[in-house]
């Protein structure tokens, strides 16, 4: 569509990259056939971004960043920030009611999670689904854990409103997640799912989390930190472009 604009200058904001190369990190080829079918409904170009080099780029994250820079564009950064309500300290009046509940979203990583949830029955699982914006509210401030292990396209709300709740998280290494420009959290939280002892692993430092929360769930406040400096980052990021430049 942005290659059709005739009287404007046309821009693409980069929300997602794996969504964009029909990328699932499941199976390579798949997705290759998956994208050579968007080609030729003419909703992808054929040699991917290397098309659209006279467009203007933003960029959402360090991970689409890099992809752009290998077709030879440099984007413009231009972050986002969730919303302002919970960029607040509110999850500290709930530490202490915590409970031993896992969260995931059934959307991200599915296969994964299944695997997990199968080989440790001792604790509670629950699923993020069906839920308005108070009762989801409600689940992150009863729950010590938020799981993902999905491929993280660009900086994924849930994550992000999971640590502002006073959930710890662990991740998986996919897309954004891969990086600590994207998701700025202590490595020790993000496992890779290919790897022969994940389930293993996972159990262990989930284990580690429910029985000592308070200490792990302090790693997390310089994320929350960052998190909370996301708005004024946006802001800024606008006004250097669109205004300054401008004038």
């Amino acid at each position: 569509m942005a290659d059709k604009v005739r009287h404007a200058k046309a821009a693409i904001w980069w929300l997602s990259l794996e969504n964009f190369l029909e990328r699932r990190h499941i199976w390579p080829l798949h997705d290759k056939v998956r994208y050579i079918k968007r080609v030729f409904q003419g909703r992808r170009p054929l040699r991917g971004a290397k098309s659209l080099k006279h467009m203007i780029h933003f960029s959402q994250t360090q991970h689409a960043t890099e992809y752009l820079n290998q077709c030879g564009i440099e984007p413009i950064p231009l972050i986002d920030s969730i919303n302002e309500d919970f960029l607040n300290d509110n999850h500290l009046a709930y530490a202490s009611t915590k409970r031993d509940i896992i969260l995931y979203n059934p959307n991200k990583g599915k296969k994964v999670t299944d695997k997990l949830i199968a080989a440790n029955p001792q604790w509670q699982f629950v699923p993020l689904k069906g839920l308005d914006r108070e009762q989801l509210s409600q689940q992150l401030y009863a729950a010590k854990l938020y799981i993902d292990f999905g491929h993280h396209p660009g900086r994924d709300r849930m994550p992000r409103e999971a640590a502002m709740h006073g959930c710890c998280l662990i991740t998986g290494v996919l897309g954004s997640a891969g990086n600590d420009v994207d998701l700025p959290i202590p490595r020790r939280y993000k496992l890779d799912s290919s790897e022969a002892g994940f389930v293993a692993e996972f159990s262990k430092l989930a284990t580690d989390i429910l029985a000592d929360f308070t200490t792990h769930n302090r790693n997390f406040d310089s994320y929350r930190a960052y998190l909370k400096s996301e708005p004024n980052i946006f802001r800024k990021q606008i006004a250097d472009y669109f205004l300054e430049k401008q004038e």
